[in-house]
This record gives structure tokens, C-alpha cells and sequence, in this order.
């Protein structure tokens, strides 16, 4: 009897021993796969080639602000994929994701020749058997397929419009019309690669809590985009030349009446010869007073002293060296509209403006008239203006404006130099000035400047007549080392 209760103990103490092991086990799976698993980052399933993506801290915020703000999603994407944005809204408003969901992520890749979005609904891991299940319950509505990536499994489902592609992750569910862009978001993740992580959040550690949605742009890869924007706007689409020198921004989106605002931040890239241009913080040139009130695509490049600009090696190299001669330190270029007829103007601030008013009298041009050289100028009031003929160094700098590639006339009003392709577009400016019709008197231009502070490295200034948008500024200010402060203003068409 003894030897069989000490057989029974020692079963019982074994299975004990056994159910011991067994549960340990157990929970040092839920253990890793809870605790030690690490949290799958939506900006880890970005590829690195990504042009830009929005940011919203709940689902709900972005598919309203997408619907008030499809003017501004139109100036990034064509049709199509605002179609898709809406199609995603209507799917996952179906079930309770703003419950568990701490972020929302859509992305665009701009490397295929249509825009392919990639969506990313971010919660805590300890949500992700919520997010599963809200995946198998959007699939069954659908006519599914299911396959295998490199250990992930794949949702396919055949919607009434096209193919929409589903993958849970640890505290993140994707998805993507695209099926490449999501088979490389899984690779982002498996390698963990996480130059597009870390470059973002060194130089954008700031949020606005009130802010809805935010918007990360990588501007080497937004070029494309920035010139069909431009041209929207009716601007000069060679301005992004101005934004080659950025690596990333990431900007506060605010809407207030008719006016979308972008507020935040840009990271330059310091290896950029351009980078030179920008590194100071001075007061920028007081435009309101010394442009026209009909001025429109301004451009104005602020470098603070010549040297900066001097530094720049130029895109086209010429025999002429008209612009050290001048000593800039500030250009800026517009556009005159008076009576429908466009006249291109370039004002230059001199570093040194008697040695650069030296240097132009010696280039006006002369004519011979009774045995004796006769310069080409003419007075306008006590204004003089002269004749030259000199090609636009600003083209030979920047590669900007190739519609102005001459310089006809100039005259100097306030130490200020003064340059236009026509003498009509000349004497406009000058009795506009002379009126005390300039920006200033503007109302237009007036209700944007309170956005904007008074200094600035770029300033950009666009007032279409036909186009949805209908006017645009932006401007970067130097902050510290490699940050800046970037701020744009839209406005909208009622």
C-alpha cells in the first residue's frame, strides 16, 4: 500500500513537473511574442524611395480632412488614387479601427509611372489579435485569395474596382492596391532598415497635438511632383532647382477657411553645393514696398552676402561674369501683368552698389550719332534707365526663368538694381512705384503675409487667374545647423 501512494506521488508530481513545463513554456512564447517581439513602426514599412506620406493620429481625422481638403490631395495625386483613398474610407470606416489604432499612414511611391499608395493603420502589439480579425473581416466580404511572402501571409482580394492587398504585422495592418509596394514594405521590414526612420525623426521631433494631419516629404524624390504643382500654379516649374538642396520636411497641414497651411520642418542636406546658399538668418528684403502690386511669380533667393552666392558653382558656365561684377546678395525675379502683356523683372541687391553701378555704365549700350558715341538711356522723371544687352546670369546660377534670357534695360532706385526684358515692363514699374501701388497695397498678397515671418532663405509667391488654386507662398528660414523652418500657404478658389 505504501509502494503504491508513492508511485501515485511520484505521478503526480511529474505531471505536476510536466504541467510546470508546459506552462512556462507557454508563457515565455506569449512572453516573446508580447514583450520581447518588437513593435512594428509604420515608418519602418516605408521603402526608402518614398516621395511622401500623411500622417494622422486617428483614421477618422484623415478621411474628414481628406474630404475638405481634396483641392490639396488633388495637387499631389491624379484621380485615381483619390479614388482609392475614398474606396480605403469606405472600407475601414465599416468597422471600429479608430478603437484600437493610435496612428494613420498613407504613403506615396512616386517610382512607377502612377503613384502607388500604400496604407498603414498603426495600434500597440498588444491590439494586433484586433487588427487580425478586422482583416479576416473586411476579406469575407470579398472574393479572397490568400498567399505566402517570405513568411507573411498575403490577403488578395478582388473588390468591385481593382485588387486591394491586406497584411497584418505586429501592431500594424497594411494596405495597398499595389501589390509590388507591398511585397517591398515587407522587405523593409525584414531588413530592418531604418535610414527613412531615423532620418525623420532626428530633425522632426515636433508635433502639434491640435494638428490633424501631417506631411513628410523627401524632396529628391518629390521633384516630379513640385513641377507638375508648379505648373499647375501657372509658375516657373524651375524653381525646384531651390528644393534640390533638401533632404526631408515634415510639415504641420492646418485648414483655416479657404487658406491650407503648411507649417514644420526641413532638413537640409549638407553635402549640396547649394547648401551653401542657406546657412544664415537675416532679415529678408522688405518686398512689400519695392514690388508692384501686380507682381506675380515672385522668386527671392536671400544668401545674405555675395560670397555665399559666389560659392555656388553655376549650372551653365559663361565667358561673362556679369554676376560678380554685381556683388549680389539677394536676388528676386517677377512677373509685371499690365494690360495682359508680361514683362520679366529682375531686382538685384548689391553688396558693393557703386562698384556695380560702375560696372553697368560701362556695359549700356551707344549708338554713333554726329561724329560723337551716344549712350542709350532715357529719363523717366528724374528716373534714368538705360539700354543693355546682356544675357540673364540668374539662367546661368539657378537655371531660372528661361523665358527671361535677356537683360534690356536697367535702371538703380535705392541703391537697388533693376532689370526687365522690356522698356514698357521698365516704365510700368517705375510709375507704379512712383503711385505707391505695390505689394503693400495688395489685399490679396496682404492677407497671406501674416503667415510668414521676416526672414527667409527662398521666398516663392504665386497669383494664377484660372486655375483651382489660387495663390501659393512658401518660404524656408534658417533655424540651426541643418534645420529649417518651412512654411506654405495655399489658397483655394470658393
Amino acid at each position: 500500500m505504501k509502494t503504491s501512494t508513492k508511485q501515485t506521488l511520484r505521478v503526480v508530481l511529474l505531471l505536476i513537473a510536466l504541467f510546470a513545463i508546459v506552462e512556462l513554456v507557454v508563457l515565455s512564447y506569449v512572453f516573446h511574442k508580447q514583450v520581447k517581439t518588437p513593435q512594428t513602426n509604420a515608418l519602418e514599412t516605408i521603402p526608402n524611395n518614398t516621395a511622401l506620406f500623411f500622417e494622422s493620429r486617428k483614421p477618422a481625422d484623415f478621411f474628414s480632412f481628406n474630404t475638405e481638403a481634396q483641392p490639396i490631395f488633388a495637387l499631389f495625386l491624379d484621380e485615381k488614387q483619390q479614388k482609392n483613398i475614398q474606396q480605403i474610407a469606405v472600407i475601414v470606416n465599416e468597422f471600429d479601427v479608430e478603437k484600437y489604432s493610435s496612428a494613420f499612414y498613407l504613403s506615396v511611391h512616386l517610382s512607377r509611372r502612377d503613384a502607388a499608395l500604400l496604407f498603414c493603420i498603426e495600434t500597440e502589439k498588444r491590439n494586433n489579435k484586433e487588427l487580425k480579425k478586422i482583416a479576416q473581416q473586411i476579406a469575407n466580404q470579398y472574393h479572397k485569395e490568400s498567399f505566402t511572402y517570405k513568411g507573411n501571409e498575403m490577403l488578395k482580394l478582388h473588390t468591385d474596382q481593382n485588387i486591394l492587398y491586406l497584411n497584418s504585422q505586429n501592431g500594424l495592418l497594411l494596405l495597398s492596391f499595389d501589390e509590388s509596394l507591398m511585397r517591398a514594405s515587407i522587405d523593409q521590414i525584414i531588413l530592418k532598415d531604418s535610414v527613412l526612420y531615423n532620418a525623420i525623426h532626428s530633425f522632426a521631433h515636433k508635433r502639434d497635438a491640435n494638428v490633424r494631419l501631417r506631411l513628410y516629404m523627401q524632396h529628391t524624390q518629390c521633384e516630379p511632383v513640385f513641377k507638375k504643382i508648379v505648373e499647375k500654379l501657372d509658375g516657373d516649374a524651375s524653381i525646384t532647382r531651390l528644393l534640390s538642396p533638401f533632404s526631408w520636411s515634415a510639415v504641420n497641414v492646418k485648414q483655416k477657411n479657404e487658406d491650407f497651411i503648411f507649417s514644420g520642418y526641413a532638413a537640409i542636406d549638407t553635402t549640396s553645393n547649394m547648401a551653401k546658399l542657406f546657412k544664415h538668418k537675416e532679415k529678408i528684403l522688405d518686398i512689400e514696398k519695392l514690388l508692384p502690386s501686380n507682381a506675380q511669380s515672385v522668386f527671392c533667393v536671400n544668401a545674405g552676402n555675395y560670397q555665399r552666392f559666389s560659392q555656388i558653382k553655376p549650372y551653365v558656365q559663361t565667358s561673362e561674369d556679369f554676376f560678380g561684377l554685381m556683388y549680389p546678395k539677394q536676388l528676386i525675379t517677377f512677373e509685371i501683368n499690365r494690360n495682359d502683356t508680361i514683362s520679366n523683372t529682375l531686382l538685384l541687391v548689391s553688396e558693393n552698389p557703386s562698384e556695380a553701378a560702375f560696372h553697368l555704365f560701362n556695359s549700356v549700350e551707344s549708338e554713333f550719332t554726329e561724329n560723337k558715341y551716344r549712350l542709350d538711356t532715357f529719363f523717366l522723371n528724374t528716373t534714368m534707365v538705360g539700354k543693355i544687352n546682356l544675357n540673364n546670369f540668374v539662367i546661368t546660377q539657378f537655371g531660372y526663368n528661361q523665358h527671361f534670357p535677356k537683360l534690356r534695360y536697367y535702371t538703380i532706385c535705392d541703391n537697388n538694381i533693376v532689370f526687365t526684358d522690356t522698356k514698357e515692363g521698365m516704365i510700368s514699374y517705375i510709375q507704379l512705384l512712383r503711385e505707391g501701388n505695390t505689394l503693400k497695397t495688395n489685399e490679396k498678397y496682404q492677407s497671406l503675409s501674416p503667415y510668414f515671418s521676416n526672414s527667409a532663405n527662398v521666398l516663392y509667391y504665386s497669383e494664377p487667374a484660372k486655375n483651382t488654386i489660387q495663390q501659393i507662398r512658401f518660404q524656408y528660414n534658417y533655424l540651426s545647423d541643418s534645420l529649417f523652418l518651412f512654411d506654405v500657404v495655399v489658397r483655394v478658389k470658393k
